[in-house]
């Protein structure tokens, strides 16, 4: 049953994909509004989702088991962090190294991660979602911008703890823990909002994919090898430490999950931003996403 559930979550996810790419080749909707609505849902309606799942009841998280998933994360950043920068500075073209790196590493944890850890185990899961995300931020905003920027780039202080996510992450991590409960209204509210995330993300990510070069997409080896880390190594080896640790099922499985998700939009933006290979940066997340299709079921076949 779990694994038609994940089957049939990312034959949905492929449709609403595909939705997106139709209205933005049939032009039904600008550049313009697709960036509008790439803000309203990282500013809005990802941030109402992550709040009500911390008033949601879960009898089965303890702020131990929230701690626990932040510890495990941040592991895993540490490792293959210093890992996939070894691989690909020995793998030759050092003007790619910090964006091969970053691409392995940093997932899409927010505009898939947070709606799939919803569908698939509901508020407990995307509540694990919502801790993975936090060390997402520190070390994307720490580590990643050293890496993509230069040594002397400043940290991002207050893209870390003003960005809308990580306000809502604590805010939803506080009510889980003092057990505090929004009022039926508002919790309602949020939900119904947060459940809007699902659709609007992917047809975000169908967006991106029109006008892109094909041939790039699936022609350059170094892709491949950011994909093998991203979508089937560090998911894999995840599983194995987490089993080995004997962790319960459903943060295991969250924390894996996310692990095996596409390359992060982020890492595409921060490339434009620190003059990296922008375009080689997106064409790999778009080849990145194409595979999970494929990847994730396999990983989670694991559990």
């Amino acid at each position: 049953m779990y694994f038609e559930t994940l089957i049939s979550s990312l034959l949905q996810i492929f449709c609403m994909i595909a939705l997106g790419y139709f209205i933005r080749k049939k032009r039904l909707m600008n550049d313009e509004t697709f960036d509008d609505l790439s803000r309203l849902l990282l500013s809005i309606i990802l941030p109402c989702s992550v709040v009500s799942s911390g008033s949601a009841d879960s009898a089965s998280i303890t702020a131990e088991s929230l701690i626990e998933c932040a510890l495990a994360v941040s592991l895993y950043y540490i490792v293959s962090l210093v890992f996939s920068y070894i691989v690909f500075s020995l793998a030759g073209g050092k003007n790619k190294t910090a964006i091969n790196t970053t691409m392995a590493v940093f997932a899409n944890t927010g505009f898939i991660g947070l709606p799939l850890a919803k569908i698939l185990y509901g508020s407990e899961g995307l509540l694990y979602a919502v801790v993975y995300n936090l060390v997402y931020n520190v070390f994307l905003f720490t580590i990643g911008i050293k890496l993509l920027g230069s040594h002397s780039e400043k940290i991002k202080w207050k893209e870390i703890i003003f960005d809308p996510l990580s306000i809502s992450s604590i805010i939803a991590v506080l009510l889980f823990i003092s057990k505090l409960r929004l009022p039926d209204f508002i919790y309602g509210t949020l939900t119904v909002v947060g459940d809007s995330s699902v659709p609007i993300s992917m047809i975000i990510i169908g967006g991106w994919i029109v006008g892109m070069n094909i041939k790039r997409i699936f022609g350059t080896f170094s892709s491949y090898l950011v994909c093998l880390l991203r979508l089937l190594v560090f998911p894999f080896l995840t599983f194995v430490f987490l089993d080995w640790l004997g962790v319960e099922q459903v943060l295991s499985a969250t924390i894996v999950l996310i692990t095996a998700l596409p390359i992060g939009s982020l890492n595409v933006i921060l490339a434009k931003k620190y003059g990296q290979e922008s375009s080689y940066a997106n064409e790999t997340m778009i080849l990145s996403l194409i595979l999970s299709l494929v990847t994730i079921p396999l990983i989670m076949l694991l559990y």
